[in-house]
This record gives structure tokens, C-alpha cells and sequence, in this order.
């Protein structure tokens, strides 16, 4: 474990120029796709889609969200988006799991040479709370193609894998060790099952249509052999994110050192789960890498000293 004030094996560098760099990059690649997608997409969705003169528009990880009354884009604005990910996925679920297609929304797929997009119809959100029980469902469903008689290892995960090499670049190679052999004895225990998991199962990407059907939606995430009992624990973190405002990662140290609510066993229940550190470290080194591999996120050093030390305090 750290003491306070003792560094790591890896020290933190303190690049300010490349930061800067970075900064300013950043900067001008978002006034870029602004302009792009005012003059280019906007102009492209009027005229082949009928958008509406009120729509919202947002800027997200490599793509632009842009919504009416009656539908949603998701447009690409590089070539690392993953909204053509996100589309095969859809296809790949339709034609291997067609009963799932009930929740799942009516995604199509438009490419130009200029403007590449995924549409759908304009959903709406539920409440937190509201959610809940319709991401019991929707588990459910997902879990019920599940398997408990298989195990998955640690090279069996680009996920964890690059979520072990994260925590060994910032942390050095002990660390890392030491956080490996906890998440290999979860997935060597065999307590999860092993199917379809959408990868960012959360209230926020749980809508309705019009007619109150539940749409699982952002199905960029979504793997085919992933851990589903994954998205159970990631679903509680986001819940009590969206209910309290306390972030899924602080909430994660609270239940590393203990501190579950009953609110919360009562949903790990709800969904057929078994709560345990194991289970928590190895989502949390999973999401860690998902996040970097997929959108080039990564926790500050502020938010991911405190998780690291609780997790070494569990050895």
C-alpha cells in the first residue's frame, strides 16, 4: 500500500509542454467539427432527412449527436468514431439474437463521401429511478442466453488487458501484479456468466418510445462473449451517480472498503448477482481499459490514487 506522500514505482510526469499540445489540439479539432457539422451535416440532414428547425446538437468522442422532435444522428467525425462499430453490433444482435430485437431501437445506417450517420427514432428518457425496473427486464433477458459453465482468463480480454497495462504504465509492474492476481482469481472462481453484455448498461442509455417500450440504445460497447454480471455492478455505480450525483468510481472505493448500502444489495439481488471485491476490481480494470481503448478516456490521477490504494489494501 502507499503511504501518504510516497510515490509509486512510476513517478507521474509532468509534461506542460505536450500537455499544452495537447490542449490546443484538441481545441481546434472541436471548432473544426463544429464548422463541419453547421455547414456539411446540418445542410446534408435537412435536405435528406427533414430535420426539423428545432434540434439540439452535441459533440461526444469522435461523433456528433444531433436530435428533433422525431429522430436522432449519431454522426462521424473521424475515423475514430465508433458509430460503424456501433452499427454492426446492431446487425450482428438482429440477425444472432433476433428475440432481443423487442428493446433494442430501429438503427439505420446512411454513408456518403462526406457525411457518414446512424439514425434513430427520438426516444425518451426515463428517470433514474424509473429505469430500474426496466433494466431488471432487460437483464434479464440479456442473462437468460447466458452461461455459468465457462470461464473466461485474463488474454481472454482486450478490456482487462489494457486496463492491467494502464495501471502498470502509471504504477509500475508491482502494482500491477497485484491487482492482476486479484482480478485472475475472480475470473478463475467462475462466479459470472458469460454472454451477450452491452458494456455501458446504465439508466442514461435506457429510453422509451412512444408507446412506453423500453430501447436499450449506444450499443458500441456491446460484446458477444463479455461478463454480463459487469453490467449489473456498473448499473448500480451509475444509479447511485444519477440518484446522489456521487461518481461510479467513488462509489466503487465505498464498497471496497465495505460500505454497500442496502439499497444496493437489494438491486445486486433484484439482478441475480453475488456482490464481491473480486467482482468489483476486475469491472473496474475492465472499464478502466474500455475507456482508453475506445474513446481515449482515462481517470486523472486525482480520482485513480484513491481506487489503486483500496484495491492494494485488499491483499
Amino acid at each position: 500500500m502507499r503511504t501518504p506522500g510516497q510515490k509509486y514505482d512510476i513517478p507521474l510526469h509532468f509534461d506542460l509542454p505536450g500537455r499544452l499540445y495537447h490542449f490546443a489540439r484538441r481545441m481546434l479539432l472541436r471548432g473544426a467539427h463544429g464548422l463541419y457539422v453547421r455547414f456539411l451535416v446540418i445542410p446534408c440532414l435537412r435536405n435528406q432527412e427533414g430535420l426539423s428547425d428545432y434540434f439540439f446538437t452535441k459533440l461526444a468522442f469522435n461523433s456528433a449527436i444531433i436530435a428533433d422532435h422525431q429522430m436522432i444522428y449519431k454522426v462521424s467525425l473521424s475515423k475514430r468514431s465508433t458509430i460503424e462499430h456501433e452499427f454492426r453490433n446492431y446487425e450482428k444482435i438482429r440477425s444472432d439474437f433476433p428475440d432481443l430485437m423487442e428493446f433494442m431501437p430501429n438503427y439505420r445506417m446512411q454513408r456518403s463521401s462526406c457525411v457518414s450517420y446512424l439514425s434513430m427514432n427520438s426516444y425518451k428518457p426515463v428517470s433514474a429511478e424509473a429505469s430500474l425496473e426496466i433494466a431488471q427486464g432487460i437483464y434479464k433477458k440479456l442473462r437468460s442466453g447466458g452461461r455459468a459453465t465457462t470461464k473466461l482468463e485474463i488474454p481472454d480480454t482486450d478490456e482487462i488487458q489494457a486496463g492491467l497495462k494502464l495501471i502498470a504504465s502509471i504504477y509500475g509492474d508491482s502494482a500491477a501484479h497485484r491487482v492482476q492476481k486479484i482480478v485472475a482469481a475472480f475470473l478463475d472462481g467462475g462466479k459470472y456468466r458469460i454472454g451477450l453484455a452491452h458494456g455501458d448498461f446504465h439508466s442514461r442509455n435506457i429510453l422509451v418510445d412512444i408507446h412506453g417500450n423500453p430501447r436499450l440504445i449506444d450499443l458500441d460497447c456491446v460484446r458477444f462473449r463479455g461478463i454480463q454480471d459487469f453490467d449489473a455492478l456498473y448499473f448500480v455505480l451509475e444509479l447511485e451517480w444519477s440518484i446522489s450525483g456521487t461518481p461510479w468510481y467513488e462509489t466503487i472505493v465505498n464498497y471496497l472498503k465495505g460500505d454497500i448500502p442496502e439499497s444496493a444489495r437489494s438491486v445486486f439481488e433484484r439482478f441475480g448477482i453475488e456482490y464481491s471485491h473480486g467482482l468489483a476490481v476486475s469491472c473496474l480494470i475492465d472499464r478502466i481499459g474500455q475507456d482508453y481503448k475506445k474513446y481515449e478516456l482515462l481517470l486523472s490521477r486525482k480520482y485513480l490514487d484513491p481506487i489503486v490504494d483500496q484495491v492494494l489494501e485488499l491483499e
